[in-house]
């Protein structure tokens, strides 16, 4: 018995190590561009067959319109282009490509651009801006990785000769030692099985088999013959005939018309955010003691305080004419 609780405990401690890993993070070397540029990523072989696989799993999920939403995100660097509109390229960009792939235009919302928010590493050098410079593509809440669309199911494709050879390559990079922890639970399962059938066998005595028991006797009684009954004769009546009635004539209703439905009034609530901001950034700018050195940092800030308050009101955001802008649409009876 020491020898079964021993195991088990072996086998508690497997599953708990195997099943419960911290979740992983967004991958951080998926659709990431060049510095200063909206249409050319780092590594295009590599940025091509995930766009294809991406496109492929977007296909087959029976999406509705409006359900796929980009995002785009660039470093912090100090020079002349704005992070807004270079971050807002690259989602369009990312949008034109799954487009161009078969990905139905009306399935994506509006692209939206971050600029620099949400820093992957301190973004000090040029090694901790590079996964900063990237596109999410966000479904149901949920980030889309390679990890993601490799977990949705096997998918039979054939490939030409030059995708074979790009997906050969990819597969090099990410090839990888993985343990086989499934197959080491399985031999443990067994193991413990073994040893609990082992414990728990006893010798029980041979039964001894009951003799059948031997049928009653069926009696049978004479069958007694019926005399055949003679059927009595039938009279026929003369059938009256029935005269036939006059259908008696429908008198038709006139229609009653519908009554006329309640007009509707729709109005469109919109908001000028430029001014709200920049009072916000000179908020968190008296809140540091009103030393300068991170105006970008805290005009960034200040505009993700006043998209959140408005968005949380049912507000649409959105950049239009080098201005932010938030839109309500409300319907009343008129």
């Amino acid at each position: 018995m020491k020898k079964l609780y021993v195991v088990s405990f072996l086998l508690v401690f497997v599953v708990f190590f195997v099943f419960c890993e911290p979740e992983n993070q967004e991958e951080i070397d998926y659709l990431l561009f060049l510095p200063n540029s909206g249409s050319q990523f780092v590594n295009e072989a590599q940025a091509a067959i995930q766009l294809d696989d991406l496109a492929k799993y977007l296909l087959g999920r029976g999406l509705a319109p409006g359900q796929i939403y980009v995002y785009g995100y660039s470093a912090f660097a100090v020079n002349d282009i704005d992070p807004l509109n270079l971050s807002r390229e690259r989602a369009l960009f990312v949008i034109s490509e799954l487009q161009r792939r078969g990905v139905p235009g009306n399935l994506f919302s509006d692209p939206v651009g971050y600029g620099a928010v949400d820093l992957w590493g301190g973004n000090t050098n040029e090694e901790d801006r590079i996964p900063n410079r990237r596109v999410r593509v966000v479904l149901d809440g949920n980030t889309v990785t390679p990890e993601t669309i490799k977990d949705s199911g096997p998918e039979i494709i054939i490939l030409s000769y030059d995708e074979k050879e790009r997906s050969r390559e990819a597969a090099k990079e990410k090839s990888g030692f993985k343990f086989p922890w499934l197959l080491l639970l399985l031999l443990l399962l067994l193991i413990a099985a073994l040893i609990y059938l082992l414990s728990k066998r006893k010798k029980s005595p041979s039964a001894k088999p009951a003799k059948p028991a031997k049928p009653a006797p069926i009696k049978r009684e004479p069958v007694v013959k019926a005399e055949p009954i003679k059927p009595a004769p039938i009279k026929l009546e003369p059938v009256a005939k029935a005269e036939p009635k006059k259908p008696e004539p429908v008198k038709a209703e006139p229609a009653k018309a519908a009554p006329p439905a309640a007009p509707v009034i729709i109005t469109t609530t919109t908001v000028k955010l430029d001014e709200e901001i920049r009072l916000r950034a000179y908020e968190l700018f008296q809140e540091r003691g009103s030393q300068h050195g991170n105006n970008a940092g805290d005009w960034y800030s200040a505009l993700f305080d006043v998209c959140a308050k408005y968005e949380s009101a049912g507000y649409r955001i959105y950049f239009e004419d080098d201005h932010w802008w938030a839109s309500l649409q409300e319907t009343k009876p008129a």
